[in-house]
């Protein structure tokens, strides 16, 4: 199967120049021009004023351009906000790092010897030793939202194994 790449970027700023929104049409308009990529979205926030520049296709094979209602993968920005929400909880709860999570999980789950000596950095860094995807996700991994039904019941049946 053919991949097909399209880039979505998120932007703040405060007082962007008046020249940005020229700026960025013109690079995204000439990389698609180029074929370096075949579509692009870039969304900006400039003081709750938001702006959308968008060149090429959200889908290459049907033609289909981008609107309100496009959604892309987050890709692997969603590890660094994880990591980033995480943290902000375990300050808030003023919970160290280094903590173990068992004592966080229901008790059947903290019976897994696996998850024993796993501990929140090894969560955020991905040391834990824990497996890319969980083996119980079934079909639903080959749709577009894999994660969509795939809820705390599975995660955790999944967990105590």
């Amino acid at each position: 199967m053919k991949q097909i790449l399209t880039i979505a970027i998120l932007l703040f700023c405060t007082n962007c120049s008046a020249q940005l929104p020229v700026t960025i049409q013109q690079k995204i308009d000439s990389l698609v021009a180029a074929k370096v990529i075949p579509g692009i979205i870039i969304g900006i926030t400039d003081q709750n004023k938001r702006s959308y520049y968008t060149a090429g296709f959200a889908n290459k094979e049907t033609s289909q351009l981008f609107d309100a209602t496009t959604q892309v993968e987050i890709g692997s920005i969603s590890k660094t906000f994880t990591a980033y929400i995480l943290t902000a909880v375990l300050i808030d709860k003023k919970i160290s790092d280094s903590t173990f999570i068992a004592a966080y999980l229901p008790d059947s789950i903290q019976q897994n010897s696996a998850i024993a000596n796993i501990r929140f950095v090894e969560l955020m860094n991905h040391t834990s030793g824990l497996p890319r995807l969980p083996n119980n996700m079934g079909a639903q991994f080959y749709t577009m939202q894999p994660y969509e039904t795939y809820g705390e019941q599975q995660l955790f049946g999944y967990l105590k194994t």
